[in-house]
C-alpha cells in the first residue's frame, strides 16, 4: 500500500483574484475547506502517513494551516530556496520520501471522489513491474471550468500519452499521480516540469492511467468554483444562475426554475457558457 505523498502546486494564485486575494491557491476553500485541506484529508483516509509540500511562496502560511489540522498525515515544508519546476520539487520530495512509489498531487486542483476514493483506485492499479507514472484523468466533456484542449489519450488497456502541438486530447489530467522516484531521475534542474516526466515514461510505455468518476477543477477561478460547491450539494443552485449553471446530459428538468428548485445532491453541474451541451 502506497503511504507517502508528495504536495506540490502551492505557489501565488496568479491571475485569480479576487478570489484568492493574497493567499497561495492551495488555501483558497471550496465547500469551505482549502484545496491543500481537500487534498490532506483524501490522503489521511487512504491510509497515507507522510506527506512533503514543495514550497517556495508563503511558507508562513502553510505551516500555520498545517500547525492547526488536527488529523494526518504528518506533514513537513520542503523549503524552495527559489522556485522550482514541478519535477524538480518532486525530485526533491522523493529523496526525502525513500525508494518507493508515492502519490503527487498538486495542491492547485482539486477533486471529489466518486463511487470508490481515486487514491484508493490508483493504488489498486498501480504495478511496478509495467508503470513509471500511474495518473488520474478526468473527461474534458466533463470537467467543471475546464476549457482546454486536454492532456492526454488512452488506449484500452489503460496505457496513456500525452497530447502533442495542437492535437485536442480526450482527458485532462487531474494533477494527482502514483508516480515511482526511477521516473525522475532524469531530472536535471529547477526548470524541469512534470510533464517532461509523464512524456518520458509514456516514451517508454509505461505511463498509464485511471480515469476519475467523481468531479474534478483546475485552479478553480469564481465561476468554476461555483458549479463545483452546487455539484458536490455544498450550496444550492443560486436562481440568477439557474439558467447559466446547465444540468449535463441525463438529468431531467423541465425549466431551469425546476432545475435550481431541485435537491442539492450530485447533479454533474458545469458553467453553460464554457461549452455547449
Amino acid at each position: 500500500m502506497i503511504d507517502h505523498a508528495a504536495i506540490h502546486g502551492l505557489g501565488p494564485a496568479v491571475g485569480r483574484r479576487p478570489l484568492t486575494g493574497d493567499v497561495p491557491a492551495a488555501l483558497t476553500a471550496i465547500g469551505g475547506i482549502p484545496l491543500l485541506g481537500h487534498a490532506l484529508d483524501r490522503l489521511a483516509a487512504q491510509g497515507v502517513r507522510r506527506a512533503v509540500l514543495c514550497a517556495h511562496h508563503h511558507r508562513a502560511a502553510l505551516a500555520a494551516y498545517l500547525a492547526g489540522r488536527a488529523t494526518g498525515p504528518d506533514a513537513d515544508i520542503l523549503a524552495e530556496a527559489e522556485p522550482l519546476g514541478s519535477a524538480a520539487a518532486l525530485a526533491a520530495a522523493a529523496a526525502r520520501l525513500g525508494d518507493a512509489p508515492f502519490y503527487a498531487v498538486a495542491a492547485d486542483q482539486v477533486w471529489f471522489d466518486g463511487f470508490r476514493p481515486a487514491l484508493a483506485r490508483l493504488d489498486a492499479k498501480w504495478d511496478e513491474g509495467r508503470m513509471d507514472a500511474l495518473i488520474l484523468v478526468h473527461p474534458v466533456a466533463r470537467a467543471i471550468g475546464y476549457d482546454g484542449r486536454g492532456d492526454i489519450f488512452l488506449d484500452p488497456t489503460g496505457r496513456a500519452r500525452p497530447r502533442v502541438g495542437g492535437e485536442i486530447a480526450s482527458h485532462a489530467a487531474c494533477g494527482v499521480a502514483v508516480l515511482h522516484p526511477r521516473a525522475l531521475a532524469g531530472v536535471a534542474g529547477p526548470g524541469d516540469d512534470l510533464a517532461d516526466v509523464i512524456a518520458t515514461a509514456a516514451g517508454r510505455g509505461r505511463l498509464y492511467a485511471v480515469v476519475h468518476d467523481g468531479e474534478w477543477s483546475r485552479a478553480p477561478d469564481a465561476e468554476a468554483a461555483l458549479a463545483l460547491e452546487v455539484a458536490i450539494g455544498y450550496r444550492p443552485v443560486p436562481a440568477t444562475e439557474a439558467e447559466r449553471l446547465v444540468p449535463r446530459p441525463g438529468f431531467a428538468a423541465a425549466d431551469p426554475a425546476a432545475f435550481a428548485a431541485a435537491p442539492a445532491r450530485r447533479r454533474m453541474l458545469r458553467p453553460g457558457a464554457r461549452r455547449p451541451l
